[in-house]
């Protein structure tokens, strides 16, 4: 089954430049050396404050905590990088959901200055995220046919808890997400179905941008 970790780093106030400086040598590393068992490992900025979240995908569970994370590269990082952030990284447990797409072909590892991503997580009422996914193909569809200026929309199912769902959306420009996405037909008609249902009882939506460190796909 691929594991994938939703990475968040936490770096001191300037120091979010010194953080992805320190963190280039150890994704270099990840794409020459892991590439038999890492599909992904992408960074985003948030664009309030100076934070960064990454997603990383593995094979497995073992082949990030037992493989990467005791490599040289990895243990540099972190040596390097303690001192300029203000707590540690956190690693939330996340799986597929087998609904979306991480990169649309050609953007895997084509860097969109300005560009804008939706880090969003869901907590719905209990019994309903088998419903929330099987909905939300039919948005993933629409939005690969529709809005060219999505570069990926992508669910992941938390393994932390049977009601929390994580999406990766990304997009040329914020409009694109506030004027287009959300306004058309078949946003509207799923999410309002949700709203009626009372399907989402807590959700938050970080708003980050390109970090210039990382890759989605392979190609």
């Amino acid at each position: 089954m691929v594991y994938i970790a939703i990475a968040k780093l936490f770096p001191s106030a300037g120091k979010r430049d010194a953080v992805l400086d320190a963190l280039k040598p150890e994704f270099k590393h990840v794409y020459d050396n892991e590439k038999d068992f890492c599909p992904a490992y992408f960074f985003y900025n948030t664009v309030e404050g100076e934070d960064i979240i990454g997603i990383e995908l593995y094979n497995t569970k073992d082949d990030l905590f037992n493989k990467h994370m005791k490599s040289g590269p990895f243990e540099k990082f972190v040596e390097e990088s303690t001192p300029l952030v203000r707590s540690p990284f956190t690693l939330g447990n996340y799986e597929p959901a087998n609904v979306g797409f991480l990169a649309r072909p050609g953007y895997g590892q084509k860097f969109v200055k300005d560009s804008k991503i939706l880090a969003i997580e869901f907590t719905l009422k209990p019994g309903t995220r088998d419903r929330f996914l099987e909905d939300g193909k039919a948005l993933v569809e629409n939005v690969f046919k529709t809005e060219p200026n999505c570069f990926g929309y992508y669910f992941m199912k938390s393994l932390d808890s049977p009601d929390k769902v994580a999406i990766f959306e990304r997009y040329k420009t914020l409009e694109d997400i506030e004027v287009t996405h959300v306004n058309s037909d078949t946003f509207k008609k799923i999410f309002g179905a949700f709203e009626a249902d009372k399907i989402i009882t807590e959700q938050s939506v970080v708003i980050c941008t390109d970090s210039g460190v990382g890759f989605l796909d392979r190609s």
